[in-house]
C-alpha cells in the first residue's frame, strides 16, 4: 500500500473513533502522535523530491504541520473543512450561474447577502422574515434588525442598569 494512503486510512480511523466516542482522548493523541510522525516523515521526503510541485506543497505543509492536527489537541475542532464549504457552496453555485457580478457595488451587495443568508440559515432564522424587517425599517429611518443569534443579542450589560 502506498506510504501516504497509509497514513489517511489511519488519520480517517482515529477521526472516526474518536467522533464517536469509541477511543479515549489520550488514546487518541497516543495513536495520533504515531501517525503525524510518519505523516511528517513522508513530507520531508516529498520537500526533498526532484519534483518542483510536489516539493513546493510539502515542504508547505511541513511548515505548517501543527496546524494539521489541531483536531487532536482541542475537543470540538472537526478533521475536516465541511462546515465552512457548506457555508459557501452556495455562493459558489450563484456565481457560476449568474456569470458573476459586474461592479465593485454588486459584488459587495451579493457577498453581504450571501453572509445574511447563511448565519441566519445556521441560526434556523427565517431569511425572508428579515429582509422584510430590515426594508421595513430603512424605510422608517429606524436601525435595523440584528444578526447577532436572538439570545447573544440581548447584552448582560443592558440587564445590570
Amino acid at each position: 500500500m502506498e506510504a501516504g494512503r497509509e497514513v489517511q486510512i489511519h488519520a480517517a480511523i482515529l477521526r472516526f473513533r474518536g467522533k464517536f466516542g469509541q477511543i479515549f482522548r489520550d488514546q487518541l493523541v497516543k495513536c495520533a502522535w504515531m501517525v503525524q510522525r510518519r505523516f511528517e516523515g513522508l513530507l520531508a521526503e516529498g520537500a526533498a523530491a526532484p519534483h518542483p510541485k510536489t516539493s513546493k506543497t510539502c515542504a508547505m505543509l511541513l511548515k505548517r504541520r501543527h496546524a494539521l492536527w489541531t483536531f487532536v489537541y482541542f475537543d470540538g475542532v472537526e478533521p475536516t473543512n465541511n462546515g465552512a464549504e457548506q457555508v459557501v457552496r452556495h455562493g459558489v453555485i450563484i456565481r457560476k450561474i449568474s456569470y458573476g457580478t459586474h461592479s465593485t457595488a454588486g459584488s459587495r451587495f451579493v457577498e453581504r447577502m450571501l453572509t445574511i443568508h447563511a448565519t441566519l440559515r445556521r441560526q434556523h432564522r427565517h431569511i425572508l422574515d428579515f429582509m422584510r424587517a430590515s426594508c421595513t425599517a430603512a424605510r422608517r429611518n429606524q436601525p435595523g434588525p440584528s444578526i447577532l443569534p436572538i439570545e447573544a443579542s440581548v447584552s448582560p450589560l443592558r440587564h445590570a442598569a
